[in-house]
């Protein structure tokens, strides 16, 4: 959580201040969310082998879900 508020707020942070930055993280967040999930939905994954069940895997995951090394869904 600490990571989180980093680059947002620090111990001078008026309780004002806190909010608009905590929004502003949260939006941060977002949008870098939003950037990774069509980043994973648009791009293609070229396979590895000729078979068939490798393709079908193929159109059933994710960029991000092959990233995390086994293929599987987390």
């Amino acid at each position: 959580m600490n990571a989180f508020f980093d680059d947002h707020v620090n111990s001078k942070t008026t309780l004002k201040q806190f909010v608009e930055q905590y929004e502003n993280a949260l939006m941060t967040m977002v949008e870098k969310e939003n950037q990774a999930d069509y980043k994973s939905s648009s791009a293609d994954i070229r396979c590895s082998t000729h078979y068939f069940m490798e393709k079908q895997a193929q159109s059933a995951a994710t960029m991000e879900e092959w990233n995390a090394g086994d293929g599987r869904k987390s």
